[in-house]
């Protein structure tokens, strides 16, 4: 199993973990990493040039000139990875402060066995002896009251659409990351509405799962806003009432 994740940055260069991104390229062989400099102001984009250059054959940078939010810096790594081609098997997307170690993303297919899913999602479970996930408990009780309504919204039983890990088949991701993405930061909540335009709401299920993560460490400064914290049910909204008004019109 290849795959090939794509890292977006944006002003990460006091606290990017480069001795964990190098350790996580000699540990993981099958491991490809792109980075995505969204439009920083400060060094990141040195840094990050720095560190492709000592690990060329393995890690790659863009560097986008506005910022343009998550869903976009993604976006236009996937779209590039995509282009580039290469013997992958998968794309995803991990975040930048490595929270989730890098190596979840191979461990999603122990749980998998046999199925290659489309679009993998991870969720934030603690479960017994089994996963290790740390988190603020302020976060933890908003994240459930968000996923609950993201699930009723959606109409599917997704426990965890905002996780910072995601792998989506190589073969697909240029459909799925054609158009650019309503939110900013609930792209994840779009993408599932584009698999039910694809598949249908009564496969999609037969094309997208959601794994529980093993490993979470929470470290804190979360690049969200309060304002737009407040703001995501309104989007989420704003998404339901146009994706819902596109499969209405394919029917």
């Amino acid at each position: 199993m290849r795959i090939r994740l794509i890292i977006p940055s944006y002003n990460e260069e006091i606290r990017f973990p480069a001795e964990a991104f190098a350790r996580s390229l000699q540990e993981l062989p099958d491991l490809s990493l792109l980075f995505v400099d969204d439009g920083s102001n400060d060094g990141t984009a040195a840094l990050l040039r720095t560190f492709c250059a000592h690990h060329a054959d393995r890690a790659q940078l863009i560097v986008l000139e506005r910022n343009g939010g998550k869903a976009e810096a993604v976006r236009q790594g996937m779209l590039h990875a995509a282009g580039q081609g290469g013997a992958f098997d998968y794309f995803g997307y991990f975040d930048a402060d490595l929270a989730i170690p890098l190596n979840e993303a191979f461990l999603f297919f122990a749980f998998l066995q046999e199925r290659r899913p489309v679009y993998i999602l991870s969720g934030r479970v603690k479960l017994l002896g089994t996963t290790r996930i740390d988190r603020y408990l302020h976060r933890h009780l908003l994240g459930r009251v968000f996923a609950t309504f993201v699930s009723w919204t959606l109409g599917l039983a997704v426990y965890d659409t905002q996780c910072g890990a995601k792998l989506v088949r190589a073969d697909m991701a240029s459909t799925l990351f054609a158009r650019p993405f309503m939110s900013r930061w609930l792209f994840d909540i779009e993408l599932l509405y584009r698999c039910i335009a694809l598949f249908g709401r009564a496969h999609v299920e037969e094309h997208v799962a959601e794994v529980p993560l093993r490993r979470l460490h929470d470290p804190g400064g979360s690049s969200v806003s309060l304002m737009h914290a407040l703001r995501m049910p309104f989007e989420l909204w704003r998404i339901r009432s146009a994706y819902s008004r596109a499969e209405s019109g394919t029917k």
